[in-house]
């Protein structure tokens, strides 16, 4: 063989080699449906996105699980969506953290109480294999009475927080019941195991409540309406780490915070507001934040004057890096919104919010709603959130991605019907589907 020969050779084996390197490592989508789009050199997020070329390496992917019709989508990167599920009434998808599956509710008929019932199924992402884990009968209902008929009836148990373990092995939950009016949560904590299917109590009625999972996985931080604890990843042990006063709501509504871990998982963060948030007179009630450790007594880092009850008791305005908060310091439409290091001191402030929507994932930018949606953060000034411009954005929910990337889903009166799109801070927007009701989305490396 010649020289020349030996370089075409070589550079046709090369050329093979590189080819057959391109992958998107997410669930098993070596055999696409035909209708498929190939997947965007761009890790931008252009309206029409280039041909894939040879040699291009696509190291994160945008999934997105969605319910349309009762049914369950997934949208991957650019491809065009599968459909997962059929003729049933499913939705409120949640991707598990590797990508390889996706938990759903699936309603399952009518109870005692005439209420509609849901049970919790799984599906691969490549859409095998659906099996029930949860369902409504694996957990016990309580009888009770309707406020319209006379004779007792059995209501139901049904998840209420739900959260997949990091290893994507498990998923915890919480419970309450499903009454016509008002409602009950038992403050316990569930798990079902994905492999096995076995679903098990582990925290009894009034021992858990509302939940965070150490990224680390080492420890769960639950919390009622009068404590914090700490329960080891066996769940064997569970210790009080913090005492505070009932906090009144002036609703049905118990308050109970949520906590927010640090991305080590070397503490978490939790707000406590005064007992009497709506008894302030003059002055604005208080707003506690609190450091909590794995194996230490909690430790108060502030108190500031805010009003912030209901973010409180979903977290919104504790940053995912464990290193800010943010609060509103009035009632609509005076006061502004602060945000804070842990010691209090000011970073950045914007007029009055309604609403924190939420935080990047570095912590770095968070939305918020007064009369529209806008985007703030550590170093941005208050600006219009960007959105598609099929958008109206005036009733919306939102997921961060990654520190710059978002899903939204706008189910606003304005439109004949919902849209569930991505934005890229400062670049692009682009539609993933229409009249979806529910959504998760993840950004897989």
């Amino acid at each position: 063989m010649n020289k020349h020969m030996l370089y075409v050779v070589l550079l046709l084996f090369i050329l093979a080699v590189f080819t057959g390197c391109s992958a998107v490592p997410v669930g098993d989508f070596s055999e696409p449906a035909e209708d498929l789009d190939p997947v965007s050199e761009e890790p931008s997020l252009p309206d029409e996105p280039e041909e894939e070329g040879e040699g291009d390496y696509v190291d994160e992917v945008l999934v997105v699980a969605y319910s349309l019709d009762d049914s369950i989508m997934l949208s991957v990167g650019y491809n065009a969506p599968r459909q997962l599920t059929t003729g049933n009434q499913d939705y409120e998808p949640l991707i598990s953290p590797d990508g390889s599956m996706i938990l759903f509710k699936r309603i399952s008929g009518i109870g005692d109480s005439g209420l509609f019932r849901f049970d919790l199924w799984l599906i691969n992402a490549d859409g095998s294999d659906a099996r029930l884990l949860v369902a409504c009968d694996d957990l016990p209902g309580k009888m009770g009475y309707m406020i319209d008929k006379p004779d007792p009836v059995t209501f139901d148990r049904i998840p209420m927080q739900i959260s997949w373990l990091n290893d994507s092995s498990r998923i915890l939950f919480n419970t309450e019941l499903k009454v016509d009016y008002g409602m009950k949560t038992f403050d316990d904590l569930w798990y079902a195991d994905v492999e096995s299917g076995i679903v098990e109590q582990v925290l009894i009625d009034g021992s858990g409540g509302s939940f965070a999972i150490a990224p680390d996985s080492s420890a769960i931080i639950v919390a009622d309406n009068k404590t914090v604890s700490i329960v080891d990843a066996g769940f064997s042990s569970r210790e009080v780490i913090l005492n505070f006063p009932m906090v009144n709501t002036a609703s049905e509504f118990a308050f109970i915070p949520m906590p927010v871990w640090s991305p080590d998982s070397s503490y978490a963060l939790i707000a406590i507001p005064g007992p009497e948030p709506y008894d302030f007179g003059e002055d604005l009630p208080e707003l506690a934040i609190w450091k909590l450790f794995p194996s230490e007594e909690a430790a108060l880092q502030c108190i500031v004057s805010g009003y912030n009850l209901w973010d409180a008791m979903s977290g919104e305005l504790l940053s995912p890096d464990g290193l800010h908060f943010a609060y509103a310091t009035g009632h609509f439409p005076d006061g502004d919104v602060h945000i804070a290091r842990l010691d209090g001191s000011i970073v950045n402030t914007f007029s009055y919010a309604y609403d924190f929507m939420g935080w990047s994932t570095d912590g770095s930018l968070i939305i918020l709603y007064a009369d529209s949606s806008f985007l703030g953060g550590l170093d941005r000034e208050q600006q219009e959130l960007q959105m598609h411009e099929e958008v109206e954005g005036w009733n919306a929910h939102y997921k961060w991605v990654s520190p710059s990337t978002y899903v939204g889903l706008d189910f606003t009166y304005f439109l004949e019907t919902t849209a569930l799109w991505v934005t890229e801070i400062d670049g692009q927007s682009r539609i993933i589907d229409y009249s979806s009701k529910t959504f998760d989305a993840v950004l897989l490396k």
